[in-house]
């Protein structure tokens, strides 16, 4: 009997430390609710555009980035283009390719697509090499995103304003302050 639900990989997920995995979550889904789990085998950064296009043409993983395209609702996190960025921390993506993704006005970050503090896409060198779906795969889906807290709420704004979102959960107090009402300061 095949499972009406099925847990999918967005984007590549290799990384230096073993710890920081984020296939991990995808694994734990899965062993929880019984449903079959997909990843993308693959870095979530090709070294070149060249090396991607190479890996996306690969059966396995085309595969799985066809399961990850068909799905009716995506779930998302939202990265802060930081000095302390959860992509540089875990080894996903070069401190220096990083710091010319900031350099660039880059303040959110949404499966590898970059967003300026105007909600603007920003395309950079990081982003064509992202071993995940396009821009154009996102918007034929519901995407629902998980953030919060001070040290995202630049980059939840800026994704909000791109209007890639269907939804958003975050904690009271960076919904407050999204929506005008106030919360703590020191967030703004």
């Amino acid at each position: 009997k095949d499972c009406p639900t099925r847990f999918v990989s967005l984007l590549g997920g290799f990384t230096k430390k073993f710890a920081a995995n984020p296939h991990d979550v995808i694994h734990r889904l899965a062993e929880r609710t019984g449903a079959p789990a997909h990843v993308i085998p693959a870095p979530f950064v090709a070294n070149t555009v060249e090396d991607k296009s190479v890996l996306l043409s690969q059966r396995g993983l085309k595969e799985v980035m066809d399961l990850a395209r068909d799905t009716e609702v995506k779930i998302v996190g939202i990265g802060a283009v930081t000095s302390d960025s959860s992509l540089v921390a875990t080894g996903l993506v070069e401190r220096e390719e990083f710091l010319e993704v900031e350099k660039a006005g880059c303040v959110g970050e949404v499966l590898g697509h970059f967003f300026s503090d105007s909600g603007e896409l920003v395309n950079t060198p990081v982003s064509e090499r992202t071993m995940g779906l396009s821009m154009a795969d996102l918007a034929q889906s519901k995407i629902v995103a998980i953030a919060g807290g001070k040290s995202k709420y630049r980059a939840i704004e800026a994704v909000l304003k791109g209007r890639l979102l269907s939804g958003l959960i975050t904690d009271e107090q960076t919904a407050r302050l999204l929506v005008g009402q106030g919360g703590d300061p020191a967030m703004s």
